[in-house]
């Protein structure tokens, strides 16, 4: 018994050494951990070098600002380019209309032929302010070079009711003729319309030497030696036009119903000095009763609400050489809504040469319409133009039917018409027959 309590004693006493050193050692390594981690927190910021940062990238100074900065490049039925402020524009713009034409004639042989009927070149725009605007348009497909230059013209705007044009420009006279050709119902103009243009006189002059022997020599720049006779001959010829240099005064009245146009112009046509001192004068005046008509034929926007225009005209001008009294006079009407379109006018010519009895009067008109079968795209037409010359039996007609296809508005177009040319004159009548067909690109 008592080597048993002397055992469970002596059990005892090393149970309680030992938890004695377990509770020191725990103490002491609880001590040197909080030693070691306060010396690194203290020692972290000076035993730890920071890692270097690179300079953030900074972006380059933006370039200086140059012309280009201020246009705009567009496109608007061409190319436009304009400045920002709108103080400065040109529009560039091709047209071209290659075309098919097969004419059957009653006395001659039958033509067929493959052309450029026209090809034009055209810069507009404005400059310096919105108010002055200018055109230049030149032809590079016309035989005379004196018709290669079309419009050259600069227009101020002091306000809607006042503007003045001065260059070279389409007399304001005759509606279709003011119209661009590129904006045409049919293929072409109507008979009428191209007839009732106005016209100087190209006068050629020839003088024929009678030698001594008898023999003849003729031309032009002719000089006469001694002894020999001379007789000078005169042949004139009608040289039609539309654009005249000159200066024009327009606007347009009551909220843009009443347009007006006063022009005074060489009378002589395209790019000429004046022959005669004498100037051509013209005036026109347009009602717009609904909506805005404009200048352009075919409803091709399919117009929402009617637009109906009444229009009059007249012109007075002396003729180079001859010392012709011209005087003409028009009137026209046009009609659109929804696809259908009509346009008509009425001309008169009279000539009154000075120093004869000479007085002749002619009369003209053309009447046309269209109906678009399919919206903006696909239309017929018809048209009926007749030509009254002064006397009997000397009259014109044209008698058209056709269609259109419109891809693009008139800017891209196919037309197509059949013509019935019945022509009266003192030998007879002749009936001439023409079918066409022709592509229009605009841009």
């Amino acid at each position: 018994m008592k080597k048993v309590l002397l055992g469970v004693c002596c059990l005892s006493l090393v149970l309680s050494f030992s938890a004695e050193g377990f509770g020191a050692t725990k103490k002491k390594r609880k001590t040197t951990h909080r030693r070691t981690h306060h010396a690194q927190e203290s020692a972290s910021p000076a035993a730890v070098a920071p890692t270097p940062v690179a300079d953030a990238a900074v972006p380059p100074p933006p370039p200086p600002s140059g012309w280009y900065d201020k246009m705009e490049v567009t496109w608007k039925k061409g190319l436009v380019f304009k400045t920002k402020d709108e103080k400065f524009s040109s529009k560039f713009s091709i047209r071209l209309q290659p075309r098919y034409e097969f004419t059957e004639k009653d006395d001659a042989a039958n033509d067929t032929t493959f052309r450029i009927r026209r090809a034009k070149v055209a810069w507009e725009g404005n400059a310096f302010t919105k108010n002055l605007k200018y055109k230049v348009q030149i032809v590079p497909t016309v035989s005379k070079m004196d018709e290669f230059l079309e419009d050259a013209w600069v227009d101020y705007r002091f306000k809607d009711q006042i503007k003045l044009e001065i260059g070279q420009y389409k007399i304001p006279f005759n509606r279709q003729q003011m119209t661009s050709s590129g904006r045409q119902q049919l293929v072409d103009r109507s008979l009428a319309s191209d007839e009732f243009r106005f016209s100087s006189i190209d006068r050629t002059t020839k003088k024929t030497c009678t030698l001594s022997t008898g023999e003849t020599v003729t031309g032009t720049g002719v000089t006469c030696g001694g002894g020999a006779t001379s007789t000078t001959t005169n042949t004139d010829a009608d040289r039609k036009f539309q654009y005249d240099l000159g200066l024009m005064l327009h606007g347009d009245l009551f909220e843009n119903k009443l347009e007006y146009d006063v022009s005074v112009t060489n009378g002589s046509g395209f790019n000429r000095l004046n022959g005669s001192n004498e100037f051509l004068y013209a005036g026109r005046l347009a009602w717009n009763a609904l909506g805005q008509y404009g200048y352009s034929e075919s409803d091709v926007d399919n117009t929402e609400h009617p637009a109906l225009v009444l229009g009059a005209s007249g012109a007075y001008n002396v003729q180079d050489y001859t010392d012709t009294k011209v005087t003409m006079a028009g009137a026209d009407l046009g009609f659109k809504y929804k696809g259908i379109s009509l346009q008509g006018e009425y001309f008169m010519r009279n000539k009154d040469t000075v120093g004869t009895s000479d007085n002749t009067r002619d009369h003209g008109y053309y009447a046309q319409a269209g109906y678009f079968i399919i919206p903006n795209h696909f239309e017929i037409v018809g048209r009926a133009s007749q030509i009254a010359f002064a006397g009997t039996n000397n009259n014109k007609s044209e008698f058209s039917a056709g269609l259109n296809y419109f891809f693009f508005g008139h800017n891209l177009k196919l037309q197509g018409d059949y013509s019935y040319l019945p022509t009266q004159s003192s030998s007879g009548k002749v009936n001439d027959q023409r079918a066409r067909l022709q592509l229009q690109t605009w841009f």
